[in-house]
């Protein structure tokens, strides 16, 4: 087993019985993962949603799509989605 190869895993494993035996103690560790999952999905979505307005700002103003890309990050084909 990985544990018994590697003294950091052990401990990180030792840690992780203790945390789940405590009933309390798993649940607010779940709230806070599931609450750091919210905002990593609600930032990721704001940067798309920002790369897409800025995207179609570009085109309106007759920026060449290889420009917009890669300007945004965006595909040549997400671009011209937008359109």
């Amino acid at each position: 087993m990985l544990a018994s190869n590697n003294p950091m895993i052990g401990k990180a494993v030792g840690i992780l019985k203790k945390l789940s035996a405590d009933e309390r103690t798993r649940m607010l560790a779940e709230k806070r993962e599931m609450m750091r999952m919210d905002i990593s999905a609600s930032i990721k979505k704001g940067r798309a949603e920002q790369a897409a307005a800025t995207a179609r700002y570009l085109l309106g103003i007759k920026i060449p799509i290889s420009e917009i890309a890669a300007a945004t990050n965006l595909s040549r084909k997400e671009i011209e989605k937008l359109r």
